[in-house]
């Protein structure tokens, strides 16, 4: 008599995990391939794929019933963290099955900007040359700089690229405010921006610069005649009153024309009964 004998495969697979096994920093958002080995008596029919961001402790499925390529390629997802592990699990033919894990923790970081300078508070006067500042994490790229004069509600582009390198001068412009706000953005993933926590102040410290051009010196202007004063007034963030006074005593003394005029360019002053030979003309613009 003949008796069949059956071999039984109790064998389970081998499998490593060859990266990442502990040291790299991975951006979430960004696609890391995940690699392994993995073999058997027979052959490997299945790879699962598993990651932890708390040193191992609870699992979270990243693929299943994937071929033993040898590779992943994983969308990192959005979590924070220091102590994260993959974990390779690989099924032969008979259902016998094997793991591996990253032997040593990795970090996933979440990008972002933070912008440190101005924050809030800060005054910064028209016409000064003031650094940006801030900090990235993850961040590949330029980034755009932009600012808000009215807490946020509305911006405007400032640097439309730069650099992410943490800091960019800019020479302040105007109108002024006491309600500006500084944004970066980058323009590589544009959901990922900061802006300054608190309003800062864009101060305007440049007075107008004004002329008279006439009477100049030199005229002779009669008692009750109309005559026209004329100057130019400009400021950086433009003239919003003009005050016109005269002098009879060479400017020791000042008596009002007119105040609160527009910076119209001029103004047609009927001559008062004060005649004299020693008389000027005073424009003050604001």
């Amino acid at each position: 008599s003949r008796m069949l004998i059956g071999v039984r495969d109790i064998a389970p697979p081998l499998v490593q995990v060859i990266s990442p096994n502990g040291g790299e920093v991975l951006t979430s958002g960004d696609t890391y391939r995940i690699r392994w080995a993995a073999s058997d008596n027979s052959h490997v029919v299945r790879i699962d794929i598993y990651y932890s961001d708390n040193g191992g402790r609870r699992w979270q499925l990243v693929a299943e019933r994937l071929d033993n390529i040898g590779y992943f390629d994983w969308r990192i997802p959005d979590t924070s963290s220091i102590n994260v592990m993959v974990k390779i699990e690989a099924f032969d033919a008979a259902g016998n099955r094997r793991s591996d894990t990253s032997d040593r923790p990795f970090t996933i970081i979440r990008p972002s900007i933070r912008v440190t300078s101005p924050n809030g508070r800060e005054v910064w006067d028209i016409g000064s040359v003031q650094t940006i500042r801030w900090t990235s994490t993850g961040i590949t790229g330029n980034v755009r700089i932009d600012l808000s004069r009215d807490g946020g509600s509305t911006w405007t582009t400032i640097i439309s690229s730069t650099p992410n390198d943490g800091s960019e001068q800019w020479t302040v412009t105007g109108p002024p405010t006491n309600r500006a706000r500084i944004r970066i953005v980058s323009l590589a993933n544009p959901a990922i921006w900061d802006v300054s926590d608190q309003d800062f102040t864009i101060r305007d410290t440049t007075p107008p610069s004004v002329r008279v051009t006439s009477p100049n010196g030199g005229e002779v202007w009669r008692v009750g005649e109309t005559r026209k004063i004329t100057w130019t007034a400009t400021d950086n963030v433009g003239v919003t009153r003009i005050d016109i006074f005269y002098s009879t005593d060479g400017g020791r003394t000042w008596r009002t024309i007119a105040t609160g005029l527009s910076n119209t360019g001029s103004y047609n002053w009927r001559i008062p009964n004060t005649p004299s030979t020693n008389c000027l003309v005073r424009i003050v613009a604001y």
